[in-house]
């Protein structure tokens, strides 16, 4: 495994630590402290706790938990840390509701870890999926 390795994540990511078992959870923990991620990455899971709480299926006290424990795995920082790359973001996101994490992946120069194929389009930056950091970490072939 690469010890220098940082990667930003993306919501779609974040939702899926939420499953009682799932192979996000297990990167996410492997990866403790070398993920990065929006503060309101945090506050969206929040606005939409019942739609996690639906697909995850569980109860609202496990919600709160798994939460907490997202927190100690993951660097959340406030929109000013890379707020000057959100105009260039804009103009590169196929969809601007992803602009926060591309413009925090050109703020530290670290691929983004993603699971919606549209964001591969940008040139910028590399956009990484599950299976992609189980490669780049020697976990799969």
């Amino acid at each position: 495994m690469r010890g220098n390795i940082l990667l930003v994540v993306n919501t779609n990511v974040l939702f899926s630590f939420f499953g009682k078992s799932t192979t996000t959870r297990e990167l996410i923990f492997l990866l403790s402290g070398r993920l990065i991620s929006p503060e309101f990455a945090v506050s969206e899971s929040g606005g939409t706790q019942e739609e996690v709480l639906r697909k995850a299926k569980i109860d609202e006290r496990a919600f709160q938990r798994a939460l907490e424990i997202l927190r100690e795995h993951v660097i959340f920082v406030p929109e000013d840390f890379y707020s000057e790359f959100i105009p260039l973001a804009l103009e590169i996101c196929p969809n601007k509701d992803d602009a926060d994490f591309v413009a925090l992946s050109l703020k530290v120069n670290a691929p983004l870890w993603s699971n919606d194929r549209r964001l591969k389009d940008i040139k910028e930056i590399e956009v990484m999926n599950t299976e992609e950091v189980l490669k780049l970490l020697g976990i799969i072939r």
